[in-house]
Parts: C-alpha cells; sequence; structure tokens
C-alpha cells in the first residue's frame, strides 16, 4: 500500500531537518534526537519557588510525553508501534514527571493544596509553554514542522510571563489595586482564611456531585456565575464575582453554608464577602471581627421589621481602615429592600473596590424601555 503523500512530505520534513544538526546522535525517528533531556529540562525550567519550580516542570515533561504519542500518530502509527528510542524517551519523561511531583502531590495542605492542583493542571496544557521548549531545544524548521504535523497555529507572539520557561517576576499587588500597599504600609492585616488580599487566588472548579468539601473551590455555571438579567459576569466594584465552598477546617463558625463570594480583578484577590448565619452567631461573629480589626470605626444603628413578629434593633459596625473596608450587617439586606432573618452579611473588601461599589449604588438606574 502507497503512502498518502502528504505523509510522505512530513517524514521527508522531519528526517530532513535532523541531517544537517550536527550534535544530534542518530535515533528512530531522527527528530528525536534534538529532545531535551531530563537535566536540560531540571535546569532551564524554573518557577518563582519551589512548587512552581514543580509544576512547571512536571508539565514540559507531560507535555513532552504526549509529543511523542502525537507524532507518532501522525505517522499513523500507535503506542504499540512505538521505536525502542520511543519508548526508552517516553519512560525518562514519565519517570522523571513522578519524580518531579512527588515532593508535592498528595502532601500539601491548607491553602497549598488547591495552589498545588491548579499549578499541577495550569503546566500540563500550558501550550504558551510547550512553544517555548519547541524554540529553546528544536530548530526553528523542526519547530514549524511539529506545528505541520500536529495541524495547529503556530504562534507569533511571545509566551505570556507565566508561562516562560524561567521565573516570572510577580507583578506588585499594589498594580492591581493601590489601596493594598496602603493597608501593608499601615500593618493592616490583608489575610483572609490565608488567602492574602492582592495575590493571585488560584481555585479550582467544584465537582458537580459534592458531599463534602474536600478543598476550596468554586462554583462554576450561569446560576451562580453570570447577572441574571444580562447573561454578564457579575461584578462588584470593577471586579468579577466568583461563588466558592470553604473546607470545614478554612469555614469560621459563623459562616453559613461555608459560602463565600469573592472578588477577583485579572486573578487577583480584592475581596470576600462572607454570609454569616443571621443573629444566632451576632455574638461571635462580632468578637472574631474585633479581634482581627480592632474597635469598630462606628456604627450603623437601625431597626428590623420582620414579615412575621416584632420590630428589633441591631447594631451593624464598621472598620474605615487605611485601604481596607469591613463592614458587618447583622441581617442581610438585599438590593431589592427585602430581609433575610437567617443569613447576615460580613464585607472585607480593598478601600479603591469600596468607593467603587458605592459610587455604582449611588448612581442613577437606567430604565429599560
Amino acid at each position: 500500500m502507497k503512502a498518502k503523500p502528504y505523509l510522505l512530505g512530513l517524514v521527508a520534513a522531519l528526517t530532513i531537518m535532523l541531517t544537517t544538526n550536527t550534535r544530534a546522535q542518530i535515533t528512530s525517528p531522527t527528530y528525536l534526537s534534538q529532545f531535551p533531556t531530563i537535566e536540560s529540562i531540571k535546569a532551564d525550567v524554573r518557577g518563582v519557588d519551589a512548587m512552581e519550580t514543580a509544576a512547571k516542570q512536571a508539565g514540559v515533561f507531560w507535555q513532552l510525553r504526549q509529543l511523542i504519542s502525537l507524532l507518532a500518530y501522525s505517522q499513523r502509527r500507535t503506542e504499540g508501534q512505538f521505536t525502542p528510542d520511543e519508548q526508552r524517551l517516553e519512560v525518562d519523561y514519565r519517570n522523571a514527571h513522578y519524580k518531579a511531583i512527588e515532593p508535592f502531590e498528595g502532601k500539601v495542605t491548607g491553602a497549598d493544596k488547591p495552589k498545588w492542583f491548579e499549578l499541577r493542571g495550569k503546566y500540563e496544557r500550558d501550550l504558551w509553554l510547550r512553544d517555548e521548549v519547541f524554540k529553546k531545544y528544536f530548530t526553528p524548521e523542526l519547530r514549524r514542522s511539529f506545528y505541520v504535523a500536529l495541524k495547529a497555529e503556530m504562534p507569533t507572539q511571545s509566551a505570556p510571563p507565566g508561562s516562560t520557561l524561567g521565573p516570572s517576576a510577580p507583578t506588585p499587588a499594589a498594580a492591581f489595586d493601590p489601596a493594598i500597599a496602603k493597608a501593608r504600609l499601615s500593618k493592616v492585616d490583608t489575610t483572609i482564611f490565608g488567602w492574602q488580599l492582592g495575590e493571585t487566588l488560584l481555585l479550582r472548579p467544584c465537582p458537580a456531585i459534592m458531599l463534602e468539601v474536600e478543598e476550596n473551590c468554586f462554583i462554576k455555571g450561569p446560576a451562580l456565575g453570570t447577572d441574571p438579567d444580562t447573561g454578564a459576569e457579575r461584578r462588584i466594584g470593577g471586579a468579577v464575582v466568583r461563588t466558592v465552598y470553604l473546607t470545614r477546617e478554612n469555614c469560621p463558625s459563623w459562616v453559613g453554608g461555608c459560602r463565600a463570594d469573592i472578588l477577583l480583578r485579572d486573578g487577583h484577590l480584592l475581596g470576600v464577602f462572607l454570609y454569616t448565619s443571621g443573629r444566632d452567631v451576632e455574638k461571635i461573629t462580632n468578637e472574631e471581627l474585633r479581634a482581627k480589626y480592632g474597635q469598630p470605626s462606628g456604627a450603623y444603628v437601625g431597626r428590623i421589621t420582620p414579615d412575621v413578629g416584632n420590630a428589633f434593633a441591631v447594631e451593624n459596625p464598621e472598620w474605615n481602615l487605611p485601604g481596607l473596608h469591613v463592614e458587618y450587617q447583622v441581617i442581610a439586606v438585599q438590593d431589592n429592600g427585602r430581609i433575610n432573618l437567617n443569613q447576615g452579611l460580613v464585607r472585607i473588601e480593598t478601600e479603591s473596590v469600596y468607593k467603587l461599589r458605592m459610587a455604582a449604588k449611588d448612581a442613577p438606574v437606567k430604565r429599560k424601555l
């Protein structure tokens, strides 16, 4: 049976690219001689810390394993038809991948657990990172041949900072919200559940069926992720809103359902809205907020008149801290003026987000025709 013309052309192209490479050893297929060694990857691929370095190196090893298979598939060969060199290199990359993740896989806890999960998944799928490997180790001709074989478009732009082989300098938190720098300069506590305001928050989606939250996760889907009227992403104070569920160890006893809304801008955390269990947890909520932020700057005193039962007074404290705004509504008042006696609300947000939120609240409502 005759080989198809495009297949002959691909094999010829991949072979010719290697015949001019004086450093190449003879391998089968010949292009394997340009694949990087384990030592080269470990020396050249770095992250901003040990965890990201491990995840990035593991991602490269994972993608190189896939590349061996994808190129074989493009030649109509399956794993059972791998050459000895393909088998050897695939095993080498598989073992290197395991060794890279071994210090962290199943061993990290707390906030590091979702961070590791997100980093590992990110770099295993990061095609920008794969192209950086192509540019680093393969000749330009071979790189182009690979994209032809994979029937993929070759990037013409530079990789984003997080997808380069070397560590990228983290963008200062102040670049996303100057109020964070103001808070830190004044030594205001900007941590929430171990998360740092201004830093990138890495969470995985919650599973479709969730009997118990094993790690902090966010809910996907239109019901909670978009505005029901417009279908657009929900935004507060210029930040995208995501609903998350917290693990028991990260969830304060006064947070109802261990549910919270987080405010993100370009993936950076700028605020957290927590939903309490109403009047039953008023005392402990006040105690914990005062322990963290000190005495309130003031309080709004009001009177709640429920649909059923007697009216009662509430005192909602507020903290106007340098760069940070915190407020506690003992009973949550919805945007339509309705109240929920079984739910309260704690807002912790940067000063900038708070001002934008209040400005939007005071803006005139655009009436629909």
